[in-house]
């Protein structure tokens, strides 16, 4: 079994925020949080994106990110998953929030004053949630605060890939469906999934053929 490859360019397109409405609140958003990522339409009813199925995210090549989706409904994985993804792998999506308030101190400094900046809005779950694990690839990232939204590198250098499983009867369960994409992430590490406490930390470098070669396995 493949996995199917689709660019960031193709899926989305970029468009600025100036405001945004959340708890019946109207809020600014303003640099880095200021853009949304609009799926084309050509996507959102095509089956080959439906569950269930196990998805990567690339950057630059390197996987950064394993998942799975197993909606209760066939669904769409662009839209129940890859449009948060990108909207805070980037840093740049206007609804995100982090709401794990132990780990505020955490935040890299880089972007710690525009949380505080945007407190009320920010420190909360807004549906679309970061983690220091994004927030930490998110530190590398060129265009965190470009300006020019032409610019297609924006999300050029982001892939995702989608090798769905729904003709096999073992992984319409979504536990041994969790159950894989653990063993993968516990495996590869991917720089922006969260690794239990005693794993080794997270790795750079993982090629999507690694992956594909293990998922083989146990399909």
């Amino acid at each position: 079994m493949k996995f199917e490859k689709y660019t960031g360019i193709e899926l989305f397109k970029i468009k600025q925020k100036t405001e945004s409405s959340f708890n019946n609140e109207k809020h600014p958003c303003e640099l880095p949080f200021d853009l949304d990522f609009i799926i084309e339409k050509e996507h959102m009813g095509q089956s080959c994106f439906n569950g269930p199925g196990i998805y990567t995210i690339t950057y630059n090549k390197n996987v950064i990110y394993i998942g799975s989706y197993a909606p209760n409904e066939k669904g769409n994985v662009i839209v129940d998953r890859w449009k948060k993804h990108i909207m805070t792998m980037t840093n740049r999506g206007y609804r995100i929030g982090f709401s794990a308030k132990t780990k505020r101190s955490k935040i890299p400094s880089k972007f710690k004053t525009y949380f505080d900046r945007d407190e009320k809005f920010r420190y909360s779950d807004t549906g679309t949630v970061t983690t220091l694990e994004r927030l930490s690839f998110a530190k590398s990232y060129p265009y965190v605060f470009e300006k020019n939204l032409n610019n297609q590198s924006l999300i050029s250098d982001f892939e995702f890939y989608y090798l769905r499983l729904n003709g096999n009867n073992k992984f319409s369960d979504k536990s041994n469906l969790k159950e894989l994409e653990n063993k993968l992430v516990m495996k590869f590490r991917p720089k922006c999934n969260y690794l239990k406490k005693g794993l080794l930390s997270n790795v750079n470098e993982v090629k999507i053929k690694s992956i594909e070669n293990e998922i083989n396995k146990f399909v």
